[in-house]
């Protein structure tokens, strides 16, 4: 079963926006998804043989749009569990902001 193509499109509209906000704190979140078994031991092992960060959540994000519709909602709720806070918004169509724009209007208070 492939994950519903609504799904996919949030996935890939925020994909900059997850790569740069996702890698302080990638291996967090692969060891929850590996975890909730969203994805198997050997996915893990290939995600984290990338030296950059930034190359890590780009290969977990490859594997994610291989999964299912329940791989995008563990992987929404481990955003929530370890943030930063605005990614399960972008991923939920709540807001079309990005942490750019957030930080802006944050700056201009």
């Amino acid at each position: 079963m492939t994950m519903h193509e609504a799904l996919l499109q949030k996935l890939r509209l925020h994909r900059l926006d997850l790569v740069v906000n996702l890698s302080y704190n990638i291996d967090t979140v692969v060891d929850y998804l590996c975890r909730e078994y969203v994805i198997a031991r050997d996915e893990k092992d290939s995600i984290i043989s990338h030296d950059r960060q930034e190359d890590r959540v780009t290969c977990l994000l490859d594997i994610l749009e291989t999964k299912d519709d329940d791989a995008f909602y563990v992987f929404r709720d481990t955003l929530v569990k370890t943030g930063p806070p605005h990614l399960p918004i972008l991923l939920d169509g709540k807001a079309e902001v990005s942490s750019d724009q957030l930080t802006q209007t944050t700056d201009s208070n």
